[in-house]
């Protein structure tokens, strides 16, 4: 019998085989994915502007970008302009930044006649202010106007005596002026204009119109009363506006009428009157 072998050594154990690996690859440096470099220009020009940045930072906060000019906008038919100019004046030179906007929009509102001022920053060192100017509709006083929101402000009213006399005692002066306006065009559709509309310290109104006519209301049912005389108007008063003084609607149940002197240009057909030169009659 024969014993076949295999090709290995002795004791009959084929060779230990050698394995194959991969061969080794050789070392790359490794590549960056983008491969950019800024341009000169761009790189000159974030070096000066962290030069300007330094330098602004060890300046006064104060010295930037100082204001050299202000805008104005709106109209100015009433407010002074040199006062204007002269409480603008000390904000020039002040750093943007820095420049106090609420302070100067302040000191213009306090001009009286200024109803609202608004001020904003324009880039690098401007400033721009509108204005804008109270509408007065009404005399209060010789010292005092009311404007379209019913607000009060100093002024010299002899100067608008064509406008109305709206006076009262209430506390807000809002109230009064609403008062007015909301009866007015009720006047104005009859051809009526008022002139005064003046209320006492107890609440009594008294009216004068365009025609010099006077008419009392007094403290209670005003509007009633109003409503009353604008209803006898056309028939009984109208006719006779020229001769007659005053008319007072402080009577429950009618008004009386005072007349114009002199005496004999009173009508006498058809009226029974007191010694006072008044009438009174029911309606």
């Amino acid at each position: 019998m024969k014993w076949l072998l295999g090709s290995g050594g002795k004791g009959g154990k084929p060779p230990a085989r050698r394995r194959k690996g991969p061969q080794a690859r050789r070392q790359q440096p490794a590549q960056p994915l983008f491969d950019w470099r800024p341009p000169r220009w761009l790189v000159s020009s974030l070096v000066v502007t962290v030069m300007i940045g330094v330098t602004l930072w060890y300046l006064p906060k104060e010295q930037w970008l100082p204001i050299d000019r202000i805008r104005l906008q709106g109209s100015f038919e009433h407010v002074d302009r040199q006062e204007l100019k002269r409480r603008l004046d000390p904000y020039l030179g002040q750093g943007f930044f820095t420049v106090d906007i609420k302070g100067l929009q302040q000191r213009i509102d306090d001009l009286p006649w200024v109803r609202e001022s608004r001020v904003r920053r324009v880039w690098p060192n401007g400033l721009q202010l509108r204005v804008i100017e109270r509408q007065p509709v009404a005399r209060f006083d010789d010292r005092r106007l009311l404007d379209s929101n019913g607000e009060l402000f100093t002024a010299d009213a002899r100067q608008f005596m064509d406008l109305p006399l709206v006076h009262g005692y209430a506390e807000e002066s809002r109230e009064v002026l609403e008062h007015y306006a909301r009866l007015k065009p009720r006047f104005t559709a009859l051809g009526l204009e008022i002139r005064e509309w003046v209320e006492d310290d107890k609440g009594a109104l008294r009216l004068r119109l365009d025609n010099d006519m006077e008419l009392r209301i007094g403290s209670r049912n005003r509007d009633s009363r109003i409503a009353q005389f604008l209803a006898v108007w056309p028939k009984y008063i109208k006719p006779q506006q020229e001769l007659i003084s005053a008319i007072d609607f402080r009577y429950s149940n009618g008004f009386a009428v005072a007349w114009k002197k002199p005496k004999e240009n009173r009508p006498n057909k058809g009226r029974t009157q007191s010694n006072n030169s008044r009438d009174k009659r029911n309606v």
